[in-house]
């Protein structure tokens, strides 16, 4: 009887253990699942974000859309800036054109804008892209545009100038002569050159950012950026009116 009792007792023993094994070797599978899937779909949860915050608050019809990384991102007052233009602002901070091909249909194409404008670029840059292939890619993302909203107006903001990226800043110049090149001769497509007034005595200007030396405060949206980019938007704008 005791003999048989140890019998069952190991078979148990045995049981719980393979089980423990087969439970064991599932977990790392799924978690690497999992992380390979947060690795190919980068920026999910400001997809949900922007997806909440439409549910919450319904977009305009025929917006003018701001879309790119955090210079946008941090403009917080973008819209009241740019009224009586109607503008909603689905910048995303770290994100380079490749995220903005990427989230196209989320970001771009489910708004239906009568305009687009971007600022995106330098994250690529200084990620080690070369700047024929951000213009690549930027030609790409445009050829999205058309694709799914025609010949809409697409206005690109330059890589800017910054006190942290300066290293890199010959990089993003060549970005900007390549992408300019590009919408001198593409249909509806417009450079909006902001360097010029973010430099001073040839280096970036030292009282227009944040701490970080890399994102503008509010000086640099007001002193640089509105007055390049809103009378640009308001002149087309009443032009097709």
């Amino acid at each position: 009887m005791r003999t048989r009792l140890i019998g069952v007792m190991l078979f148990v023993s045995m049981v719980l253990v393979c089980s423990g094994l087969r439970a064991g070797d599932e977990k790392p599978e799924a978690k690497k699942t999992a992380e390979e899937k947060k690795a190919e779909k980068p920026y999910a949860k400001q997809m949900q974000q922007f997806a909440e915050k439409d549910e919450k608050t319904p977009p305009p019809a025929d917006p003018i859309l701001f879309v790119g990384s955090s210079s946008f991102t941090k403009w917080k007052e973008c819209q009241k800036d740019m009224l009586p233009l109607v503008v909603i602002n689905r910048g995303f901070g770290g994100s380079q054109i490749s995220h903005q091909i990427m989230w196209f249909d989320q970001v771009v194409k489910k708004y239906k804008p009568s305009r687009i404008v971007m600022y995106c670029g330098e994250n690529d840059i200084n990620a080690g892209v070369s700047p024929e292939d951000v213009a690549g890619r930027f030609k790409t993302w445009h050829s999205m545009v058309k694709e799914a909203l025609g010949d809409i107006p697409v206005y690109y903001v330059s890589m800017k100038p910054s006190i942290k990226r300066w290293k890199i800043w010959d990089k993003m110049v060549a970005g900007n002569k390549l992408i300019s090149e590009y919408c001198e001769v593409e249909k509806n497509v417009t450079f909006i050159d902001v360097s010029e007034g973010m430099l001073k005595d040839g280096k970036p200007r030292e009282d227009i950012w944040l701490k970080d030396n890399l994102h503008m405060n509010r000086k640099g949206y007001a002193d640089i950026w509105i007055p390049a980019i809103k009378p640009v938007l308001e002149t087309a704008v009443n032009k097709a009116k």
